[in-house]
């Protein structure tokens, strides 16, 4: 049934506070805590038992009555005379990842769908239902201190439009608070928060799609929609069209005003997350799919909305749900992966906790660490080097951040990159804003392994006006690596 089936997504929190993310899922009637640790590797999981609980990904926040973290859940059943469904729990969660027992904060509702907490900076979040029968989403004030809710109202949804509850939250319209994402049969719908509460922006935005993550994936400030179509056959899609007509992944542009132009990526999909893995400033796609085969892998954002050439890994099975952040504190984003080898609802693996981790790029900041800019005069060139080790490498980008002493025209601004043992290529696409120089580079054509050595960068300034490096940075994307056993 509807309950049982799609994704287990888990929700990232800093639960001890100590800088690292940990997981929070649900699972397979309880609830799930996987505390990172020091050495990049997780804590044995802790557990509190919650018959019948709805699975998806929980709603983690500063939520519980003294100010601390807890999970927002909802449990799909519970026996009794009569019974109860849908019941809306709070569960607290220490620093050191242990759940505490839940606590109810809605009672039974046969037409709730799922809940999703909608913080509001230096306020009380909205607690915001989703409901069927009539389809709605009905929000109210909710005080953690007291547990309790104020007066709710009401949105109306699509009629017949909803099959599983599947949301984000962020600030889609840059005013400081986090809006509403809701995927629908009819298509993603948008709810901007006011002071009052939610207000629809627009009708949704077809065709309907079964999984969304947010980022800023051109540069421009305003975030972006990812969405993604299940493969045919998945009891837990939301879609009815086995093979959407744009392949199933699109993006979806944001003009920071709750507008939004489509492009099409292709690819089925079981899951989307946006996050920016090369350090380049530019959000990228993670993407899990089926077909042809089972696998996960990255899509790098390129300036111009544009994208490297899909870089996947082939995986046993398919992936359940995906999950970045920084095992061992390098800075450097990984990728936790729960896979239909492992209990797909408890992330214990028959087969060994699945992680796969990026190699680290190769930065130099030039105006730290006791490091002299690099000035170069109009007319003149720079040579900077980077140290490397011997690796694999699959995809080379290059950053470049300048200062120029007046505005200049960038393309009087030419780089090079020499590899190790390799020869000289140029890289185009030096950019500028006001008297400020960048260059994002992540499809330069070099692949195989790389030999100890530095990596040279050749900067010639054509231009009228001393120009500044400030900051150099290599990208060396490779295949993940397994990071534990």
């Amino acid at each position: 049934g509807q309950q049982c089936a799609g994704l287990a997504p888990t929700s990232r929190f800093d639960l001890g506070g100590d800088g690292r993310m940990d997981l929070v899922f649900t699972g397979q009637d309880r609830l799930g805590v996987l505390r990172l640790q020091a050495n990049g590797s997780f804590a044995a999981p802790q557990f509190v038992a919650i018959e019948n609980l709805l699975l998806g990904r929980p709603d983690v926040g500063p939520w519980a009555a003294d100010g601390g973290a807890a999970a927002v859940v909802t449990q799909a059943f519970i026996e009794g005379d009569p019974p109860q469904r849908n019941v809306v729990l709070r569960v607290p969660l220490a620093a050191d990842g242990a759940p505490g027992v839940p606590e109810p904060i809605l009672g039974s509702d046969v037409n709730r769908r799922g809940v999703v907490v909608l913080p509001v900076p230096g306020g009380d979040p909205w607690l915001v239902e989703v409901l069927r029968t009539p389809d709605e989403v009905r929000f109210a004030r909710y005080d953690p201190a007291t547990n309790t809710l104020g007066a709710a109202a009401t949105l109306p949804l699509p009629s017949g439009s909803l099959f599983r509850v599947t949301t984000r939250t962020a600030d889609l319209d840059g005013d400081g608070d986090d809006d509403l994402v809701l995927l629908t049969q009819a298509g993603v719908a948008l709810f901007r928060q006011t002071p009052a509460g939610l207000v629809a922006a627009g009708a949704p935005l077809g065709p309907c799609k079964d999984d969304v993550d947010v980022g800023d994936l051109d540069g421009d400030g305003h975030l972006d929609l990812v969405v993604g179509a299940h493969v045919n056959n998945d009891t837990g899609r939301q879609c009815a069209s086995d093979r959407p007509g744009d392949g199933g992944l699109s993006v979806l542009w944001g003009d920071g005003d709750f507008g939004f132009e489509a492009q099409a990526i292709g690819g089925l999909s079981y899951n989307v997350t946006v996050d920016d893995m090369d350090g380049d400033g530019l959000d990228d796609i993670v993407h899990t799919g089926a077909e042809p085969v089972a696998q996960v892998g990255l899509y790098t954002s390129l300036p111009g909305r544009r994208f490297a050439p899909f870089l996947g890994r082939r995986v046993e099975d398919p992936v359940n749900a995906t999950t970045t952040l920084d095992l061992d504190g390098d800075g450097v984003l990984d990728v936790a992966m729960n896979r239909d080898g492992q209990d797909p609802q408890t992330f214990e693996d028959r087969r060994g906790f699945l992680l796969w981790k990026r190699a680290s790029p190769i930065t130099q900041r030039l105006e730290a660490g006791g490091r002299v800019a690099r000035v170069i005069p109009p007319g003149g060139s720079a040579d900077i080097d980077l140290s490397g080790e011997r690796r694999y490498v699959e995809q080379i980008g290059l950053s470049l951040q300048l200062q120029a002493a007046a505005p200049v025209d960038p393309a009087r601004v030419t780089v090079r990159l020499t590899p190790p043992g390799g020869n000289r290529v140029g890289v185009p696409g030096m950019a500028a804003s006001g008297d400020r120089l960048h260059l994002h580079a992540a499809d330069i054509d070099r692949a195989g392994w790389i030999p100890n050595g530095p990596w040279r960068i050749n900067v010639v300034n054509g231009s009228d006006a001393p120009v500044t490096v400030t900051e150099a940075r290599v990208i060396l994307v490779a295949g993940w690596q397994r990071a534990l056993p």
